[in-house]
């Protein structure tokens, strides 16, 4: 079972990711204080999607939500 303290990271990471941030897995690695490897492993294992592959997903997400809006 995770712990609170891993939930709190990841939720850390997932808004980070969700507003923009930067999907580097070196640079991500080193904020969670564990190795890229360790984080791949966790982030896909807590949202289903690598860094890269979520980051990409909530920028699309935003573009349609903008042209949505604009309609």
């Amino acid at each position: 079972m995770a712990s609170t303290h891993e939930f709190d990271r990841m939720a850390s990471l997932i808004g980070e990711l969700a507003s923009g941030g930067d999907p580097r897995l070196d640079r991500m690695a080193t904020r969670y204080g564990r190795s890229p490897f360790h984080l791949q492993r966790a982030f896909r294992r807590w949202v289903g999607l690598s860094p890269r592959q979520f980051a990409a997903f909530a920028r699309v997400s935003e573009a349609k939500g903008l042209l949505a809006a604009a309609q």
